[in-house]
């Protein structure tokens, strides 16, 4: 197969991923879920 037809098997795994486990931070490689959040501020108030 050539690569153009790769590429919607790969994306369907990684579809998988992201429908079970949601999009995470890529930290050193790994997967980990956001422990904080942010108050986000404008200057158009």
């Amino acid at each position: 197969m050539s690569d153009l037809a790769d590429h919607p098997a790969r994306l369907q795994d990684y579809l998988a991923r992201f429908r079970q486990n949601g999009i995470a931070n890529l930290i050193a490689g790994e997967d980990v879920a956001g422990e904080a959040s942010f108050e986000t501020r404008s200057p158009r108030r």
